[in-house]
């Protein structure tokens, strides 16, 4: 998979705004996790909830998340330090 592309095919970009939703969707699924509930009624309105693939999306969300932050840093690559080829003991 190209580092640019996640699994629902939406291109990475640093905006500062798409990280904050991703913050913020991370959140609300951590608080469901960590609650425990399976159904959440709201305004009149039941929401069940699949705890495996709420552990999935919230994996990709934090996985967006550590990309979104790395753009924004503009990450540089690590300076490799030189090895010696040969060694002469004598």
């Amino acid at each position: 998979m190209p580092e640019n592309i996640f699994d629902d095919g939406s291109p990475v970009s640093a905006s500062s705004s798409e990280l904050d939703q991703v913050c913020e969707a991370i959140d609300s699924i951590q608080s469901i996790l960590d609650s425990g509930a399976t159904t959440i009624t709201q305004d009149g309105q039941t929401v069940a909830f699949d705890h495996d693939s709420a552990r999935r999306r919230l994996r990709s969300l934090r996985d967006r998340k550590a990309v979104l932050e790395s753009k924004a840093e503009g990450k540089k690559k690590r300076k490799r330090r030189t090895l010696v080829n040969r060694i002469n003991l004598s």
